[in-house]
Formats: C-alpha cells, structure tokens, sequence
C-alpha cells in the first residue's frame, strides 16, 4: 500500500512544470520509478568520498550503527545505483542544495531540467 500511495503523489507531481520533486533512495521506490518509465536521476556521491561522508555523519551525530551499515555497504550500494539508474555524483564538498542550485541555473539556461 506505502508504494502505491507514494507513486500516486510522486505521479501528480511529476507534470507541474519547473519542479524538482526529492524521493527516497530506497531499493523498492528506485525500482518502482524504473518500472513506471519515469524521468529521474539518482544522487550519489562520488565513490572515493566515503571518508568525507563518514565524517559528515559523524559531525551531524549519525549512530554508530548507521556509520557501520554505511561504511561496510558504501561501494556496493553505489555500484548498484550506477548499474541500475541514471544518476549524478556530487563532487568533494559538494551539498545536495549546491547541486539543486547548479541544475536549476543550468535548466533556465537551455538545458533539460531534471526530475526524480
């Protein structure tokens, strides 16, 4: 039930023009929006930047257990993503509202602007 409401809102906004629309990087909504031929792109950082976002996680007080399940799981999750969906790598000490900023510059300068 979660996915179908979730893709039911994600549907509606998929059409109003200009928009950005933030999702969950989880398997089942990445493989939903694949299946449904919608327009995204996945955000990943670049993968030699494991330390600095360990660092980050620890400076925005992630658990312990998070910082271990993202550690232990790091290139292989991301690997997945570049195998399986289109995406973007943030770059060294880039935050996602820089890239937001970027794209959106980018997307009223002539280029297709994204949507996720």
């Amino acid at each position: 039930m979660f996915i179908q409401d979730y893709f039911r809102h994600l549907t509606e906004l998929e059409y109003i023009d200009g928009i950005m629309i933030l999702t969950s990087t989880h398997e089942a909504v990445l493989e939903e929006l694949k299946n449904r031929d919608m327009d995204y792109y996945v955000i990943i950082p670049e993968e030699g930047l494991m330390n600095e976002y360990i660092n980050r996680y620890k400076a925005r007080g992630s658990t312990q257990e998070f910082i271990d399940l993202v550690s232990s799981n790091w290139h292989a999750w991301l690997q997945d993503i570049k195998s399986k969906h289109k995406y973007f790598e943030l770059r060294s000490q880039q935050t996602l509202t820089d890239f937001m900023i970027e794209t959106y510059e980018i997307g009223h300068s002539g280029a297709t602007a994204m949507s996720f």
